[in-house]
């Protein structure tokens, strides 16, 4: 899996927790990883082994 895999399933898994949140301050902190996760280089997600 490559590191712009690792980057799409982990904004997709915060956006679906976002969809279910009802919280106003847990849904800000969710957006903000949104937005962290978004923000991050490749080099952040480990290299893919064979």
């Amino acid at each position: 899996m490559s590191p712009a895999d690792l980057k799409r399933l982990n904004i997709e898994h915060f956006e679906r927790v976002l969809t279910r949140t009802t919280d106003v301050a847990e849904r800000a902190k969710i957006a903000r990883f949104i937005v962290e996760e978004l923000a991050k280089p490749d080099r952040a997600y480990p290299a893919h082994r064979p």
